[in-house]
């Protein structure tokens, strides 16, 4: 008994258990996906835009409520995209990237070439013609 009363004095109040807040901003966070995802399906949009949609109207850059402890948060979503590419890798098939297999091929390198091709000749150009008198 006395190791406890003496353990709770050098311990800070948080070790106790989750504060308060974290469960306001986790009901803002369920609150907000319903409203998104009913909205988006009711406009026979994606439902993962909803979803998006109802985060950025609780993040901390847009007004009205927002959850005060992010840190906490980024966690979860770290674990909700792990989540997702799991249950993807779960419904990929070999044999139907098999199939298109050229265009993944092709397709792939030049999705990521082309935006840094032409964005490094636009930084070019923006560094050694357009802007000197800057």
């Amino acid at each position: 008994m006395l190791v406890c009363s003496i353990a709770d004095d050098l311990l800070p109040e948080r070790a106790h258990g989750p504060e308060p807040i974290f469960f306001r901003d986790l009901a803002y966070v369920f609150i907000a996906a319903v409203l998104g995802g009913a909205s988006a399906y009711l406009l026979r949009q994606p439902l993962i835009l909803g979803y998006v949609f109802g985060g950025i109207l609780i993040g901390p850059f847009t007004p009205g409520p927002s959850i005060s402890d992010v840190h906490s948060f980024e966690l979860f979503a770290e674990i909700g995209v792990i989540l997702l590419m799991f249950c993807i890798g779960i419904e990929f098939s070999l044999n139907d990237l098999l199939r298109v297999r050229w265009v993944a091929l092709l397709g792939g390198p030049l999705g990521i070439f082309s935006p840094f091709s032409s964005l490094s000749v636009w930084a070019m150009w923006w560094d050694g013609v357009g802007f000197k008198a800057w």
